[in-house]
């Protein structure tokens, strides 16, 4: 069985790695310019810039390499209304969601409101959107009355950028925190009012603070049903590991969001807790994390997961089993500690 990885986070060279010791399985991995991880592949191409085109690579690639398996990251949105033209050649595609889903997931704002609109039984972060410094500043002190802090970021956005925890405390010293590097996601309100524009290039949210700790929900799921997954508690920045976890809370939320979006493929669902320890949703990325190299430390082997989920092997309950309480490093070692 071949198959084939498109453009993607880096971790799937870990992926990549660990397919290299099944005999009955052969890589193909694509990407825009040459990476350091692409010998892990069995055969490496590179892809084209101009996203139009992307399709006819994609199927002519799928033709010529006789792939079997695709999993798209880069593009997949745009691909996902030609999957009939994958079938036609007899290629299996694992598309992480719909193109219509994407753009809910993509967009956390539409996302929110999507949840509370089909009453989706999952706790949300209390949050405003603003376009404007008039609105930003009415908003901020509407949301400010219900809660202790509130933080910002773009409703659109990857990894943490733009994300700030905004200060408005009286005694909130910022060029103390600037001097000594803690800034990078803090801001003072009065700092911030100084640097807003008029009018935002970009909508913002508004959203109360979560002061607890947070987790990152890694899942392989398939046609909307989690197969298997783990979470890791992530502690405070003075804590050198993170633990793997059962949290039966944040599970039976990930289970109504696999469903509702109909997800497949390796999945990473944010949650934090608040000040009292009570989980909330931050968001879905229908991608592989950067930490997933880690769950695999709790015993369970994702990557053969995954091959025994796209050849229609029986996965049974002795492939799932994992032990809670791992702590594993934060290095890039992934070790238990």
């Amino acid at each position: 069985m071949k198959i084939w990885f498109n453009k993607n986070f880096s971790s799937v060279a870990f992926i990549l790695a660990s397919l290299q010791k099944n005999s009955a399985v052969t890589t193909l991995f694509s990407h825009t310019h040459a990476v350091a991880h692409q010998h892990l592949a069995d055969e490496f191409i590179y892809e084209p810039e101009n996203a139009p085109d992307y399709l006819t690579f994609c199927l002519n690639t799928c033709q010529q390499y006789q792939v079997d398996v695709f999993y798209p990251w880069r593009h997949f949105a745009l691909l996902y209304p030609h999957r009939h033209r994958f079938s036609e050649l007899g290629v299996k595609v694992i598309f992480p969601c719909s193109d219509v889903a994407f753009t809910l997931l993509d967009n956390k704002a539409l996302f929110y409101r999507h949840l509370a609109e089909k009453q989706i039984a999952v706790r949300m972060p209390l949050f405003a959107t603003a376009s404007s410094k008039k609105e930003f500043i009415s908003q901020y002190q509407s949301l400010r009355k219900s809660t202790d802090k509130l933080c910002m970021k773009p409703s659109v956005s990857i990894y943490a950028a733009g994300f700030k925890i905004i200060h408005d405390e009286p005694d909130y010293d910022a060029w103390k925190a600037l001097i000594h590097g803690k800034d990078q996601y803090e801001i003072a309100y009065s700092q911030l009012l100084g640097v807003l524009p008029d009018d935002f290039s970009k909508e913002m949210m508004l959203l109360d603070f979560l002061a607890g700790d947070e987790y990152s929900h890694d899942i392989l799921c398939h046609a909307g049903k989690i197969i298997a997954g783990t979470i890791r508690q992530k502690h405070n920045e003075h804590e050198k590991y993170q633990s793997l976890i059962a949290y039966p809370e944040i599970v039976q939320m990930s289970e109504l969001l696999v469903a509702e979006f109909n997800l497949s493929g390796f999945i990473n669902i944010q949650y934090r807790d608040d000040k009292h320890g009570v989980p909330f949703l931050l968001e879905i990325n229908p991608r592989i994390s950067g930490g997933f190299p880690k769950i695999v430390l709790a015993g369970i082997d994702y990557v053969d997961l995954f091959v025994k989920m796209v050849s229609g092997q029986t996965i049974c309950a002795a492939d799932i089993q994992q032990e809670v309480g791992v702590k594993v490093g934060k290095s890039s070692d992934y070790v238990k500690v």
